[in-house]
């Protein structure tokens, strides 16, 4: 205690899952946030405190490439589960449910440019590298691409 005041209160605690993931955030001034994750470890579902009076959470969708396509906020009276978030119909299912919830709002959508072209034939099927990684497609010593984090492969 400092000055009649319980530190401990003015703490910001965390709570991790096994791959170090923020399951839940408590804060002095906005409560607690909850996040889900989806079976690829994606951020798929979360809900601040607010949302959690209304009942609301706020979603991300993702394309094949792992990009983000949409955000929005839900409303939904089903609880989110772990479970739910990491199975992809029942995470489908409870974002479109419009028994237990409402149409989603304050929606935000990505659409990314047409195909690149570079993740083409000569490199589908090869090892390739992490986000931020260098690529030598024909193995001459040369990067000819970079994986960019959120994007295609950039040429060189």
């Amino acid at each position: 205690m400092t000055n009649g005041t319980n530190i401990e209160s003015l703490a910001t605690q965390y709570r991790y899952n096994t791959l170090n993931q923020v399951m839940a955030q408590q804060t002095p001034d906005a409560g607690l946030s909850r996040f889900w994750y989806d079976r690829l470890g994606r951020l798929s579902v979360s809900q601040n405190a607010k949302q959690a009076g209304d009942p609301s959470y706020s979603y991300t969708l993702y394309d094949p490439l792992n990009r983000i396509t949409e955000v929005g906020q839900k409303p939904q009276t089903t609880a989110m589960t772990q479970t739910i978030s990491q199975d992809t119909t029942a995470l489908a299912s409870w974002l479109a449910d419009l028994t237990n919830g409402g149409t989603k709002v304050q929606i935000t959508r990505t659409v990314y440019d047409v195909d690149s072209g570079l993740v083409s034939s000569e490199i589908t099927g090869m090892n390739l590298p992490q986000p931020g990684g260098l690529f030598d497609g024909d193995r001459c010593g040369q990067y000819e691409y970079a994986a960019v984090p959120g994007r295609d492969f950039l040429q060189l």
